[in-house]
């Protein structure tokens, strides 16, 4: 499924829980590192939005696994269409990533 975000809208992103390959989901209770990047296709060389824990990755429910990621007004002010995203992070030394699809919609206003 595909979220829809407007453009030019500040918000949060909440994907789906982190699991493992097993499908369990990964406590965060230890997470070191996080990185959202967004680019228009998974092989495209151009970022588009970049976020670290901290600076805009946030664990909202670390034994469920939820991460979140702050959105700023001026982040998708350029940004409009269908793109992807992940959040890599790293557990207890083990690296987990999280791929999900999203939709930037123009508003009318901008």
């Amino acid at each position: 499924m595909t979220d829809i975000f407007y453009r030019g809208d500040s918000g949060v992103i909440r994907p789906t829980a982190v699991t493992n390959q097993a499908g369990n989901i990964v406590d965060l209770t230890t997470l070191t590192e996080a990185t959202f990047t967004m680019r228009r296709f998974e092989d495209s060389a151009t970022v588009l939005l970049t976020k670290t824990l901290g600076a805009g990755v946030t664990v909202e429910n670390p034994t469920g696994g939820i991460l979140s990621v702050k959105i700023e007004a001026g982040d998708t002010d350029d940004i409009s269409g269908n793109v992807c995203y992940d959040i890599e992070m790293i557990v207890d030394g083990e690296t987990y990533t999280i791929k999900e699809d999203l939709l930037i919609s123009k508003d009318v206003s901008h």
